[in-house]
């Protein structure tokens, strides 16, 4: 049985935004041009208005904007001041994606698609956030704006994504520059010493990931296949979701990863030929003929990765009420949970990244992070030593 999402309520007053619940008036360029500025809208005693105070202040201000739009004097101050239309922070963006290494896929040189769909996803991030900032001429950004921007963003959104869209900001500043010197920019997202996000590394232990299995197969199946043919392939989730049926027949599962380019091709484990096998006669009792090995059950085609990681949550939080460490635990964990693993098993560097795909430098980082704290690895050393010690008749 399928969790449904409960439906999302979209509330839409004319120019206010909602960050958090709280809202702003936030003009378009043609209301700045009149004079109108964004402002947080609160009461005299600082307190946010509610619903029904917000559409009672918006209608006013709707009345003041036709005022000032019938003002022969008003219309004609906006045109002078509105003159040529300058460089945007958003038209530095729309620059950026006409690059040619946004626009040529898996050439050589160019940037993959995954990595481009998440350099806009960024860029969409801000204009959702704070649309004046998006919309506000480029030269008018300064290091206390982006530094203010950052802040807010940490404060609602978390450091990595405050960081990541303050990053593709720079990117498009600093594209910009080169390529347009006439604007005369200069890049407020340099130099800025932003705080680095602290290393997750969550791995799982062998009976959280019974409680996920056990909460999949109860509430969505098709979200256990994903899981153990991460767990045992160490794939990201876009690749475990795109991977086609017929490659696991094969008894290696073969692909170039959609993130890296990088080539795999990792051996079918027992369980999972076996996870395999169950699925394949679960397709089949149901009518259903995928291309893809994960599908998901309501539309008989592969998963889209926002569904997928709402249908995942779900089996989550009913695997907390088994057990409920595993609260915490996102499905890109078990790519970590699988290299970890493979080191606990004594597969070595250059081993485990040839089934991961990743660089030896990133897996030697990730099991720096786990290795620190992992006790059962600190006592299989020392056992170790203890036992060359013994060989070699060393008494201390």
């Amino acid at each position: 049985m399928l969790n449904r999402r409960p439906m999302r309520v979209t509330i839409k007053i004319p120019h206010v935004v909602w960050r958090g619940g709280r809202p702003r008036f936030s003009p378009g360029p043609a209301l700045r041009a009149l004079g109108f500025k964004g402002e947080d809208l609160k009461d005299a005693a600082g307190v946010w208005l509610d619903i029904a105070r917000t559409e009672a202040w918006a209608l006013r201000r709707l009345d003041e904007i036709e005022q000032r739009r019938r003002d022969p004097r008003a219309r004609r101050a906006a045109a002078a001041a509105a003159g040529p239309k300058p460089l945007s922070v958003e038209d530095l963006y729309e620059d950026l994606w006409k690059l040619k290494r946004f626009r040529s896929g898996d050439a050589a040189g160019g940037l993959r698609p995954v990595t481009v769909r998440d350099y806009k996803s960024k860029a969409k991030a801000l204009k959702d956030f704070d649309s004046e900032i998006y919309l506000a001429p480029a030269a008018a950004l300064t290091r206390a704006i982006v530094l203010d921007l950052h802040e807010r963003l940490w404060e609602e959104k978390g450091l990595a994504m405050a960081n990541a869209v303050i990053g593709v900001l720079r990117l498009a500043y600093s594209s910009a520059i080169d390529r347009r010197p006439e604007a005369g920019l200069v890049n407020p997202c340099l130099m800025l010493r932003l705080p680095t996000p602290r290393p997750r590394l969550r791995v799982a232990d062998p009976e959280e990931i019974a409680a996920l299995m056990q909460a999949a197969d109860e509430l969505e199946p098709a979200v256990g296949d994903a899981i153990m043919l991460a767990l045992l392939t160490g794939q990201r989730q876009g690749d475990v979701l795109s991977l086609p049926e017929r490659v696991l027949d094969q008894g290696r599962v073969r692909l170039e990863q959609s993130k890296t380019g990088a080539q795999v091709g990792v051996k079918v484990l027992t369980a999972l030929r076996a996870r395999a096998s169950a699925a394949k006669a679960r397709r089949i009792a149901a009518g259903r003929l995928p291309t893809t090995f994960v599908i998901d059950p309501t539309t008989d085609r592969r998963y889209q990765s926002d569904t997928f990681r709402h249908r995942f949550a779900a089996v989550r939080a009913r695997a907390a009420e088994i057990l409920p460490s595993v609260a915490d635990f996102y499905f890109a964990d078990l790519r970590d949970t699988a290299i970890t693993w493979l080191a606990n098993a004594g597969a070595t560097t250059p081993e485990i990244a040839a089934v991961s795909g990743h660089s030896l430098s990133t897996v030697t980082t990730i099991l720096k992070h786990y290795l620190e704290t992992n006790a059962a690895q600190a006592d299989a050393a020392m056992d170790k030593l203890q036992g060359w010690l013994n060989d070699q008749g060393v008494v201390l």
